[in-house]
């Protein structure tokens, strides 16, 4: 009721909320600028060898309240011992899961993305997943974590970076051979008996 939301906001939490979470995680928005966050459902786990667009990072970005920003550039850096050659392409996709940027080149463990024109209204947040394509011979055991170091977005005031995804480990998967089935067929003579049934002709 009224005095227990009042006790929590008195102690600086938040009140909780009655008929169940929000299907999208909250984030504060800051007093100004852009704040930028790790989405609390970024990806965890594994990362296959040889897969395409794989999820490797999620990332939040709130806007101020008083203003909305453009954000024009991200820049990521690798982290972890997986080499540069390993990723063979990056991607950027929006909350709808639309890729929206891919970048191909990775030079130095570092993947700039430019020439971006994500809108983030007043006070409200998008959220951008990094993906990418692994390469199949990347090996077993060795980890990755995607750092979000650089965000450009005009005049305003970028805080909260650098944010680091959570750290995936590479798993490598054996395609299963396609089980082989052998024919034994029955010779069939050239005449044909009218009436006759129940001639097993082949077996598998």
């Amino acid at each position: 009721g009224p005095k227990t939301r009042a006790n929590v906001a008195s102690i600086g939490g938040e009140a909780p909320v009655l008929g169940g979470q929000p299907s999208t995680p909250v984030v504060s928005t800051p007093a100004s600028g852009v704040a930028v966050s790790l989405a609390s459902d970024s990806p965890s786990g594994s990362a296959i060898s040889g897969a395409g667009q794989i999820s490797v990072g999620k990332f939040a970005l709130a806007a101020a309240v008083s203003a909305g920003a453009t954000i024009t550039g991200l820049e990521f850096e690798k982290v972890g011992v997986v080499s540069d050659t390993a990723v063979n392409n990056l991607y950027l996709a929006d909350e709808s899961g639309v890729v929206f940027a891919q970048f191909q080149s990775l030079s130095f463990g570092k993947a700039i993305f430019s020439g971006l024109n994500l809108m983030v209204n007043a006070g409200q947040t998008r959220y951008v997943t990094l993906r990418l394509d692994l390469a199949t011979g990347a090996n077993a055991g060795n980890t990755i974590a995607w750092k979000l170091s650089g965000v450009t977005a005009g005049s305003a005031a970028i805080s909260g970076i650098p944010v680091q995804s959570n750290t995936l480990t590479v798993t490598s998967v054996s395609n299963p051979s396609l089980a082989g089935v052998t024919w034994n067929f029955n010779a069939v003579g050239s005449s044909v008996d009218a009436g006759t049934t129940g001639v097993m002709i082949g077996t598998a």
